[in-house]
């Protein structure tokens, strides 16, 4: 069952949709090439890693022999054995400095390791050492420490100033005796400067005073090897340090997918094992038999070091063997992690939900939440069965952009990307559901990524003297050897334009650190073009992207909340754009709140489908929509006369006949609570008819809009029926409407059909911008905490991260959910006009559920299910009302009116029939009725109509 926490708080975490105004491709910005210049060179040159700074500039290291050309630098080493470098580039990709790593006498070979830069703006690397480190060994001038043993593989950590400056280096891992050795694959700074290591030992592991020893009876690097992941001190030292156990000598295991860091002080980490039995205390269930594939693993760790959570997947799939790509593991500060691996042989990620790939190897992209539960997985392969992907690195941008590098075979055309020659290729997909944006390609094969200012560049290495990446070329003398090393900046071809949409609660017109964003979020309208972009509750930031279609761009807040002052703050003229790859500040909206304004609000939304003898479950959100706090207040449900209670959670406070009543206390300004209510239908009642039900929220005496204080919801009882739905409040609405910007008001339901837990769902949501104003969207209630956006393409985009929806055959009432939103139509629409909308439901990474079509018609006449005739030809008032209310109903024609009001619950409770003219009005009395919400029907004289009246 979920847990009751969800019922008390919805926390809509808009995780900022970024808005896009251009599907312009990216494009290749500049190359820069290293490559051998003595033809009796042998060897590779390689610049496989790189990083890149927020300034824009790039650190890679080079794998070169003898004399190497980067640019317009040259480097000779005095022998021929391999070496590396660190070199740093600017924004332009001008080589800025160059830094040899070796010792006093040449003869140590060095591997510079993972790259990584803290939050100063200092570079971290691991280097791996591969033959005997003598005393005096220098590191770029300083001296380290040797290793203890001839032939020990070692791992040395070392930090660097921006200015190319080694500031410390220190030994962390040691073979520890003959033969035993250790790779460290991946590392990731702490913010105290500590390090995070992850990779594979053999024979034996020495980090600081922890001694690792493989228990699988190897004792040499050509054997199998254990998998490890430590945290070490500046100066070398452990503080904690893990590794797999091993179950005989056949086993295998290797941390090589990467370690990470929240910003809780978690550390994570992913790799792969075969044979191994447990992980940090933790048992693991048994891999596949040997030589047949590999099952993944991944781990959580506390503050502490302690092994809190492990999840394994990939039953039967070889990933991470030889020749299949790397697996690569990236954590984001808020505990959500994401991996691609190889994928070549049908494998289970969840159970119940197999992969098949369509090529000889296939790229999978997975999401995790902070418990790893998997969110959404993608599958990209070839257009042929010989046609591969080969994953080297990912890397992630924010919350929105995830980019996968490596080498593709073949083509590519599959979720959203088509890329039709194969060759060095990154891909782009969007974090929250996995959706491709772009890919881009050049020749040889592809290295790691890293992300950059407007786009991100890519190591690449070429297998000829040739190498092209889009209209840029590079071409190595003969003497290169037919290979060179490529640099490639990939800029997205855009511009971006930033600020923020944030609660000013002091109203001092600054945003502190403990002012966040809106807390429904809120919709910022950028133009030209009415870009939405969603400003999202956790920090209220907005970020536009946006083409040289027009060169300005100017940000407003279009329909902002009631009760608040919108201050705008910064420069009001537009910023403009000549070229791409550049950034604005655009204005930022400080909404300052009104002293004094109560006002609650409550939406009742029925999930379930109203089926004979099954359960009716109603969602009640409720919330303080004004600026001071409700000290008590009620909630109140009144259920349709032929529903059986069941249950609620929380159990109410009262009960009456078919009244329930909740109280609450305390409610905060901006602060949302539900309740969940769940009735039995009867088996005897018959089809066709509607079960109408209605909530109210008190304090109504001071509300400023007493009209949110009430909400029905009504459906009609069912047989059969597809629990994945859209609905829509008008399915017909009259000019005037839209002239006054009349509501559409969308309800969105889903329900797990499958034979398991859907980890995540995700709804997508086609939003027809033709008739709909996206910046007006605002969502209103939903059944799980979610976050929201309205994509580039204008597609509202709903994710329910770890929602875990049981399925219904295991338990029915938990098994569905919703999201309701608004969204006001566009003013220019006639009659005859038409809004479809329909929505796809993603239940992990299942094929899309499809929805029926919402259709509403925009007509001249309306009918009775059209809450009547013009908004102008119709008075009710006052409303809300207490004693009389007095109607005015012009027509074309004299004659006699029925005036019907009916409840919450469809019972008549007032009727009066008159002669009506164009200048007549007709009273109603409503004195003896209690406050809520009732409906106020029309019928005779001219076309019928309805309208909701308040009664206080």
């Amino acid at each position: 069952m979920k847990s009751l926490r969800l019922f008390w708080l919805l926390t809509l975490l808009l995780s900022g949709f970024a808005a896009s105004a251009q599907q312009v491709p990216p494009r290749f910005e500049w190359l820069r090439a290293a490559y051998h210049t003595a033809p009796s060179q042998t060897g590779t040159v390689a610049m496989v890693r790189n990083v890149t700074d927020l300034a824009g500039n790039t650190y890679a290291n080079v794998l070169y022999r003898r004399t190497i050309r980067l640019g317009n630098w040259v480097f000779s080493t005095s022998n021929d054995g391999e070496h590396c470098a660190l070199v740093k580039l600017s924004p332009a990709g001008e080589v800025l400095w160059f830094k040899p790593m070796g010792s006093a006498d040449d003869s140590t070979m060095w591997h510079l390791g993972p790259l990584s830069l803290d939050a100063a703006g200092n570079l971290h690397a691991t280097l791996a050492t591969y033959t005997i480190i003598r005393p005096g060994t220098l590191l770029d001038g300083l001296v380290v420490p040797p290793l203890p043993y001839f032939g020990a593989l070692g791992i040395y950590t070392a930090t660097w100033r921006p200015d190319g400056q080694i500031v410390e280096a220190a030994l962390a891992i040691d073979g520890a005796l003959s033969g035993g050795g250790v790779f460290a694959f991946n590392s990731t700074p702490a913010p105290n400067g500590d390090m995070l290591l992850s990779g594979v030992f053999y024979g034996t592991a020495r980090i600081g005073t922890i001694l690792l020893i493989q228990t699988n009876g190897t004792r040499h690097y050509a054997a199998n090897g254990t998998g490890f992941v430590a945290r070490v001190r500046p100066d070398g030292s452990a503080v904690w340090a893990y590794q797999l156990n091993d179950a005989d000598s056949t086993s295998h295991s290797n941390f090589n997918g990467g370690v990470g860091l929240d910003a809780a002080g978690n550390t994570y980490v992913l790799g792969y094992y075969s044979g191994a039995t447990a992980f940090g205390g933790h048992p693991l269930p048994a891999a596949p038999p040997a030589g047949v594939g590999y099952t993944q693993l991944w781990a959580k760790l506390d503050p502490a070091g302690r092994v809190v959570r492990v999840h394994t997947y990939l039953n039967n799939t070889p990933v991470a063997a030889a020749g299949n790509g790397r697996l690569c593991f990236r954590v984001r500060p808020d505990g959500f992690s994401f991996s691609s691996a190889s994928l070549t042989r049908p494998a289970t990620l969840v159970p119940g939900l197999p992969l098949q790939p369509t090529s000889a190897q296939d790229l999978l992209v997975t999401a995790y939440d902070p418990d790893g539960a998997v969110q959404w997985a993608r599958l990209m392969g070839g257009t042929a069965p010989n046609h591969a992907f080969q994953p080297v690195d990912l890397q992630l941008r924010g919350t929105d952009r995830l980019y996968v590098s490596g080498t593709l075979n073949g083509r590519l055309t599959n979720n959203g990307i088509t890329l039709p020659t194969g060759g060095a290729t990154v891909l782009a997909l969007d974090q929250r559901a996995g959706e491709g944006l772009w890919g881009v390609n050049g020749s040889g094969y592809g290295g790691q990524v890293s992300v950059a200012p407007g786009g991100v560049v890519l190591a690449a290495n070429s297998l000829g003297d040739t190498a092209r990446f889009g209209t840029l070329v590079s071409v190595a003398p003969p003497t290169a050897g037919g290979n060179q090393s490529v640099l490639a900046r990939i800029t997205e071809s855009s511009n971006t334009l930033s600020g923020a949409a944030y609660l000013d609660a002091n109203a001092d017109g600054i945003q502190s650190a403990t002012e966040t964003g809106f807390p429904t979020g809120l919709i910022v309208e950028v133009n030209p073009g009415e870009i939405p972009c969603a400003a999202p509750a956790a920090t209220g930031r907005y970020d536009a992207y946006l083409s040289l279609l027009n060169t300005s761009y100017s940000a407003s807040l279009p329909n902002p909340p009631p009760h608040y002052t919108v201050v705008a703050q910064g420069a009001a003229t537009p910023a403009t754009f000549s070229t791409y790859g550049n950034g604005a500040t655009g204005r930022s909206f400080a909404l300052q709140p009104i002293a004094g304004q109560q006002d609650a609000q409550v939406f009742l939304t029925q999930v379930s489908a109203t089926r004979p003898g099954y359960p009716v479950v109603y969602d009640v959100t409720y919330r303080n929509t004004g600026t001071v706090a409700l000290p008590t207040g009620t909630v109140t449900l009144t259920a349709d006369a032929r529903l059986i209670f069941t249950s609620a959670a929380p159990a109410p406070a009262t009960t009456s006949g078919a009244t329930r009543t909740w109280t609450y206390a305390n409610l905060r300004p901006g602060e949302t609570r539900r309740l969940r209510v769940i009735f039995g239908l009867p088996p005897t009642t018959p089809l066709g008819g509607l079960v109408t039900s209605g909530a109210t929220v008190t304090p109504l005496a001071g509300d400023l809009l007493p009209l949110d204080n009430i909400s029905t919801a009504s459906r009609t009882v069912t047989g059969s029926f597809d629990p994945n739905d859209i609905e829509v409040n008008h399915t017909l609405l009259s000019p005037d409407q839209v002239a006054a910007g009349e509501w559409l008001e969308y309800t969105i339901r889903f329900q797990n059909h499958g034979t398991d837990t859907a980890f995540t769902v995700a709804l997508h949501d086609s939003l027809p911008a033709a008739g709909l104003r996206l910046t007006t969207l605002r969502v209103l209630a939903a059944s799980h905490t979610c976050g929201y956006g309205v994509s580039a393409t204008g597609k509202l985009v709903v994710t329910f991260p770890g929602i875990r929806l049981p399925s219904q055959a295991t338990n029915l009432v938990e098994s569905d959910g919703f999201i309701r939103f608004r969204v006001q139509p566009r003013a220019t629409l006639v009659p005859g006009d038409q809004i479809p909308n329909r929505a796809a439901i993603h239940f992990d990474y299942n094929e899309p559920m499809l929805t029926n079509t919402a259709l509403t018609t925009i007509q001249t006449t309306l009918g009775l299910a059209g809450e009547g005739r013009a908004a102008d030809a119709v008075r009710v008032w006052p409303n809300p009302a207490s004693g009389l209310l007095h109607v005015e109903a012009p027509g074309t024609e004299t004659g006699p009116l029925t005036l019907t009001l009916t409840d919450a619950l469809g019972r008549t409770v007032r009727t009066t029939t008159t002669t009506t003219t164009r200048t007549t009005a007709t009273t109603l009395d409503l004195s003896g009725l209690p406050a809520g919400l009732y409906v106020l029907h029309g019928a005779g004289a001219g076309a019928p109509f309805s309208r909701r009246v308040v009664v206080r």
